[in-house]
């Protein structure tokens, strides 16, 4: 998905390294500077045979966090299908909701 959205914008993606240790933990980070720069990343949260949504939505969330300690100016995160969507409303009372259909983050 991510190569026919550059390709139509006339960009091209940028590499991000993802690695797993031994015992389970996970490092993600980019491979280019993006120190004051607008980052949009693309990512959709379905299940596959490699990953479920849950680790899925970590990882995300790790590289997030990875692009704002590189002082990343604005993150924008484009989610195609975003998990756990059906439980953006309440159906019984207390019954959690689970997601927010749009959340905006600014830094600095």
């Amino acid at each position: 998905m991510g190569d026919s959205i550059t390709r139509h914008f006339g960009i091209a993606l940028s590499a991000h390294e993802e690695r797993d240790f031994e015992d389970g933990e996970h490092k993600c980070h980019p491979l280019v500077s993006v120190r004051g720069a607008d980052v949009y990343v693309v990512q959709s949260f379905y299940h596959d045979q490699q990953y479920s949504v849950n680790d899925k939505l970590c990882r995300f969330l790790f590289f997030l966090g990875a692009l704002r300690d590189v002082s990343a100016h604005r993150i924008t995160a484009i989610i195609p299908y975003l998990c756990y969507a059906r439980k953006d409303r309440k159906t019984k009372i207390r019954d959690p909701v689970t997601t927010v259909k749009r959340q905006e983050y600014r830094l600095g």
